[in-house]
């Protein structure tokens, strides 16, 4: 399964190093990722970047959406194919039977998959809590939601790395400005269905023109 992330922005701006994140302590479900990518160019003496509760995942506050959700296949990855909205034969609820010993058994998929907080952020702020599990008939509508908001959360871990550049005031004000919008917004699902044809487009046509703070890969742009 391909990692799920702004694509065209990461290539504008480069992937230049990993972050580790710690792993997740909340039981009895977990599917996060120990590392994850900060796509800009960061020099190695810069240090970490902060970070928010926003973006960190709390499985305890989610409904196991991606291991409803995601589709993976077979290979080195997942131990068996999986469509998706299909939940995974090794949930339980919404616990995974084989967490503390998923890469033994094949899915070091999940040990590297970060959701960065869209999770538990859908379930709480769209869904006020509920799950599929007890109500069967917010399954497409999670799941519809569930990618808008990953969407979401991409682009602020984004523009929160993009802090690190040396942007011109201007640039800083619209870049704090998406922030804003994106972190303090109280998000609906109708709004997330509409975010990837409309602001996300926005903010991916922002993050194209820093390209301009990054010298060392103007020539190959």
């Amino acid at each position: 399964m391909s990692r799920i992330g702004t694509r065209a922005a990461a290539e504008h701006l480069g992937i230049t190093r990993e972050m580790t994140i710690p792993p997740c302590t909340h039981q009895p479900f977990c599917g996060i990722g120990r590392t994850r990518y900060l796509a800009v160019q960061i020099s190695a003496n810069e240090g970490p970047m902060s970070q928010t509760d926003l973006l960190k995942t709390d499985c305890s506050k989610c409904a196991a959406l991606c291991c409803l959700v995601l589709n993976f296949d077979k290979g080195d990855d997942f131990a068996f194919d999986k469509n998706a909205g299909e939940p995974c034969r090794n949930l339980s609820g919404h616990s995974c039977t084989i967490h503390d010993h998923l890469k033994q058994n094949g899915f070091r998929g999940c040990v590297a998959y970060d959701c960065l907080g869209a999770g538990n952020r859908t379930i709480q702020e769209v869904f006020g809590g509920k799950s599929w599990r007890d109500e069967p008939r917010l399954m497409r509508v999670m799941a519809e939601a569930f990618a808008g908001m990953r969407e979401v959360h991409k682009r602020i871990d984004l523009l929160r790395a993009a802090e690190t550049l040396s942007l011109n005031p201007q640039d800083e004000q619209v870049r704090l400005g998406y922030l804003n919008r994106l972190e303090k917004h109280r998000w609906s699902g109708s709004e997330l269905n509409d975010f990837e044809v409309n602001l996300a487009l926005e903010i991916d046509i922002f993050f194209h023109g820093l390209k301009g703070y990054l010298p060392n890969i103007n020539a190959s742009v």
